[in-house]
């Protein structure tokens, strides 16, 4: 019986446990330790391969969010009952066998085959774990076509059948996360809303599992107002969720949505205090980069430039935080916030400032196409500074580099080569126009002066006939 329970335990929490581990999973959570499992033969939830997972959608900025909390251990399996005959245990072996064998299809995305195993359980007489474990699993193969719709019928089902199932609020959370992702932002709300009546209306299961549950829900009702652009809601949403007193929050990611928050409501003032105030308490955060160029472009918006130079400043210089963070993305925001401040610089005629910041970015890659226009912005600038031999030497680095590596400058920078190119030769031009203009004055000056003044200063005598 032991082998038994083990392996509806494996079909059933493993099952579940994917399920936390995608979609119900929340970046303002901070991780939870895995719940111990009784049985030793238990699998490790994480190594199954996972379905898609609705509500898990990039931020506004289209970039990739990283899991907000990740617990493979997260979701329980009911405790089986003993069958009370060596027939009974024998049909039941099978019934796991045949739930197995439909889990490791869907799995491995042989989703017809999935169902075809599947489907017969629920039409036989298996015991209603096993029932509950196969619906669940239908439910998560129509995710993985992204069968929203189907996917839901399924859930609605089990909810149907199964009211009493400590499993429910974790249901309605997939719901909910589903229905966000279909463009149903309403509806997904009223079914967060439903987590925590439902976490009230259960009398067994584990009372922290249905707290973390609650507060999942209310997080997602935060992301969702953020994700449907309602700023003002997703901000109150947020400062509640601060005010809870519990290790579970991921405090940084919640402050750091209340920044993102402000600034796309285009508050300047409310965004540099929140940035601010991120900066202080979490200065190892991963989001850290972000934030700064986000505080950068507000400052600037605000005329305070000094400010917004320290902030790309200090995104430049901070070499050694990329030990602590991904270094993809500290040189994504240095690249970025570097790039649009110097333009808008640049545009704006502070030359000075803008030479400083672009020449803090060349060092950021030694690619070409990183490079190279970079490196004919700062010609540019010394041109309006009215240093033309220095122009003249970073364009003239362009052409050698163009020059010396062929194969390695992309076709789309010909155009900044032969910009370069056209920059040299129109400098090499003017400066001989200048030189030509300047040798032709001093000699007219010169005659002019001999004119005027043969050696007495007196006009030479007129003779006449």
């Amino acid at each position: 019986m032991h082998l038994a329970t083990a392996a509806l335990r494996r079909a059933g929490a493993a099952l579940l446990a994917v399920a936390a581990a995608t979609a119900l999973s929340i970046p303002c959570l901070a991780a939870a330790p895995a719940e111990e499992e009784t049985s030793s033969t238990a699998p490790e939830p994480a190594r199954a391969a996972r379905p898609p997972a609705p509500g898990t959608r990039g931020d506004a900025e289209g970039r990739l969010s990283s899991p907000m909390v990740p617990s493979s251990g997260f979701l329980t399996a009911r405790p089986l009952a003993k069958p009370d005959s060596a027939r009974k245990q024998e049909e039941f072996d099978l019934l796991v066998e045949q739930l197995e064998a439909g889990r490791q299809h869907r799995v491995n995305d042989r989703n017809a085959e999935a169902r075809g195993v599947l489907i017969p359980i629920l039409e036989g007489n298996a015991p209603p774990e096993i029932q509950q474990a196969a619906l669940l699993e239908l439910g998560l193969v129509a995710e993985q076509e992204r069968e929203y719709s189907r996917a839901q019928q399924v859930y609605n089902q089990f909810l149907k059948r199964y009211p009493e199932s400590p499993l429910c609020p974790e249901v309605l959370l997939r719901q909910g996360l589903i229905y966000r992702e279909m463009g149903t932002p309403t509806l997904a709300i009223a079914k967060f809303y439903s987590v925590g009546t439902s976490s009230l209306q259960l009398k067994d299961g584990n009372l922290d599992t249905y707290k973390r549950l609650v507060l999942q829900a209310q997080t997602e009702i935060a992301n969702t107002y953020f994700l449907q652009g309602k700023y003002d809601e997703a901000i109150e949403f947020f400062q509640r969720l601060l005010k809870q007193e519990t290790v579970e929050l991921h405090r940084a990611r919640i402050h750091y949505k209340i920044v993102q928050s402000h600034e796309k409501r285009g508050h300047d003032s409310e965004t540099t205090a929140a940035a601010e105030e991120f900066l202080r308490l979490f200065p190892e955060a991963a989001e850290v980069p972000e934030v700064r160029f986000l505080l950068a472009n507000a400052y600037k918006r605000m005329g305070r430039v000094r400010d917004a130079l320290q902030q790309v400043s200090q995104l430049l210089i901070s070499q050694q935080s990329l030990g602590r963070t991904n270094r993809a993305a500290w040189t994504y925001w240095q690249q970025r916030a570097g790039n649009e401040i110097a333009n808008q610089l640049y545009q704006e005629g502070d030359y000075v400032n803008a030479l400083e910041v672009y020449n803090g970015l060349v060092p950021l890659s030694d690619r070409p196409d990183w490079q190279l226009p970079l490196l004919y912005q700062i010609g540019l600038v010394y041109e309006r500074l009215d240093q033309p031999p220095k122009a003249d030497e970073v364009y003239r680095r362009i052409l050698a580099t163009a020059a010396g590596s062929p194969k390695s400058v992309p076709s789309s920078l010909r155009s900044v080569i032969d910009m370069a190119r056209w920059r040299t030769e129109q400098l090499q031009w003017t400066d001989q126009a200048r030189r030509t203009n300047s040798f032709f004055s001093a000699s007219a000056a010169s005659g002019r002066g001999a004119a005027a003044s043969p050696g007495s200063g007196t006009p030479p005598a007129v003779h006449k006939p």
